[in-house]
């Protein structure tokens, strides 16, 4: 191609290596320096690109015995954390606004997935009461059933309601793609 008097070569990527700018480097610099840089590419780029992780998925069935316990004016949440043999928790996120009791058990699905290797953990649901939330004024303004944006863990020891589930059960991180199905029970703590 011609642009005003200066022949230029189209850039044939990895292959020719030649980006068709004067330089002083020779065509042949140029494809010898293009060839490295594809070369480390391709033996970097998985590498680099690469995120693994694990997923827990299921269902938290919350008991109308534990659903009594809320209305309109006395809310409560339902959190899923997955937490390590160490105490360290993954990942913790309101699901579920409760509110309003219901005449049967309450089934809500969940799914976690967190950059993470599998490990032997404890899924866990809790469901904790206005009365006790740190976070009260924020979920208090939220309507009641699911919770699409999943934010605000919680410490176990704010549940009025408590179900938990290994999963993973032998691992030791060895295992970065991972999923889990876990199905839990909240009861009644207190």
């Amino acid at each position: 191609m011609t642009f005003g008097g200066v022949v230029k070569k189209p850039m044939m990527g990895c292959v020719a290596g030649h980006s068709g700018s004067r330089s002083k480097l020779g065509a042949s610099s140029w494809r010898r320096l293009g060839l490295r840089t594809c070369a480390l590419a391709i033996v970097f780029l998985p590498v680099l690109s690469c995120e693994q992780a694990i997923t827990i998925k299921g269902t938290i069935t919350v008991p109308v015995v534990v659903q009594q316990k809320f209305s309109q004016s006395q809310r409560g949440r339902l959190v899923m954390a997955a937490t390590l043999p160490d105490g360290s928790q993954v990942g913790g996120r309101t699901i579920y606004i409760l509110c309003d009791p219901g005449s049967v058990d309450l089934m809500v699905p969940f799914s976690l997935t967190k950059l993470a290797c599998a490990a032997e953990m404890s899924a866990e649901g809790m469901v904790i009461p206005q009365s006790a939330d740190p976070h009260a004024d924020f979920f208090s303004k939220l309507p009641c059933g699911p919770v699409s944006e999943g934010v605000g863990g919680a410490s176990s020891t704010l549940a009025i309601a408590y179900g938990q589930q290994v999963v993973f059960a032998g691992r030791n991180g060895g295992s970065c793609s991972a999923t889990a199905v876990a199905d839990i029970t909240v009861s009644l703590t207190q």
